[in-house]
């Protein structure tokens, strides 16, 4: 079950964009972030906003985000 009480996904949305900008300011972009940031965007974007990472781990499973 997916809950509201973990770490929110646009706060860890948030973090990898600032891994991803310290990255490329040193010329070390790290290619998985890319991929993680683009699933937190479609996540909060959708009905993610205010969820935590059990409930991004059901959405990409097919589960409802809540």
């Amino acid at each position: 079950m997916a809950t509201r009480t973990g770490f929110a996904a646009e706060l860890r949305l948030k973090d990898f964009k600032l891994l991803q900008g310290t990255a490329h300011s040193v010329s070390a972009p790290p290619p998985t972030s890319l991929r993680a940031i683009g699933l937190y965007d479609d996540f909060v974007d959708g009905k993610g906003r205010g969820r935590d990472f059990p409930a991004m781990i059901e959405s990409l499973k097919g589960g409802s985000h809540g």
